[in-house]
């Protein structure tokens, strides 16, 4: 199983990463804002876990917003 991991950073703003996780992973808001403060928190949290190629995909989503993300086999 993969795993889909965003890290915090000091350049996008919270709102720009709640509505990526929104389009990328079809997130609910209070799911983004959760996954926000706990990246904020810990440095990083799993956002997806399941099939490589899905998670390719959204990696590439995040990527054409310019949010890094860490995609690991």
């Amino acid at each position: 199983m993969s795993k889909l991991i965003l890290h915090n950073d000091d350049v996008n703003s919270s709102a720009k990463i709640a509505s990526a996780l929104v389009k990328c992973l079809d997130y609910n808001l209070p799911a983004a804002t959760q996954a926000i403060i706990l990246a904020e928190g810990r440095g990083s949290v799993i956002i997806k876990e399941g099939d490589f190629i899905e998670l390719f995909d959204a990696q590439n989503c995040f990527e054409e917003l310019n949010i890094t993300t860490e995609l690991i086999t």
